[in-house]
């Protein structure tokens, strides 16, 4: 019962690190096309 406790408690820590990446990297993307966008209407193109 004492590994079963164990085990679960460190799903949640992994799971907690990746939705805490998942934030982070939602956050870096929003950023980028941000970014992009204002290039764009500033009259940069977007190399494709």
């Amino acid at each position: 019962m004492v590994l079963l406790k164990v085990a679960l408690t460190d799903s949640a820590k992994q799971f907690e690190i990746v939705n805490f990446f998942l934030i982070v990297f939602r956050g870096i993307v929003v950023d980028l096309l941000g970014i992009i966008k204002i290039g764009v209407s500033l009259g940069w193109k977007a190399p494709q």
